[in-house]
């Protein structure tokens, strides 16, 4: 016997911190490969819905890129008032890789970040 459209389980999509419903409204019944019964309704999301999706989804990677970039400029600003630069220490190695992060994500402007310029810090002064 096939459940009521009320007593299936109900989900929404998570898009941009929030749950929320296809725009169109439209949902549809997912099967239980099992029972072959239908045991929930899914959002049918559509184009729009994908684009918020990725709009949404941009939205973090950039603030979170953001927040890496301010990370490791602070990490570059430690490492260079702990004067380390010589190959005696032992965590040059580490401080290598920081800088090497640091230099990829200032050089890549396509991806929204600031574009290092020389003669300025990591702040872009």
């Amino acid at each position: 016997m096939a459940a009521s459209a009320t007593e299936l389980a109900q989900y929404q999509m998570y898009i941009g911190g929030k749950w929320i419903d296809a725009l169109s409204g439209e949902t549809f019944e997912s099967y239980n490969p099992f029972t072959a019964q239908p045991w929930a309704l899914i959002p049918r999301a559509g184009a729009s819905d994908v684009d918020r999706a990725v709009q949404a989804a941009y939205r973090a990677f950039t603030q979170q890129i953001k927040r890496v970039r301010e990370n490791l400029c602070f990490l570059m600003r430690i490492r260079s008032v702990a004067g380390i630069f010589s190959d005696r220490y032992p965590c040059v190695r580490s401080n290598r890789v920081v800088r090497g992060i640091h230099n990829y994500i200032t050089h890549h402007e396509d991806d929204g970040i600031h574009r290092s310029v020389p003669g300025r810090d990591c702040t872009g002064r």
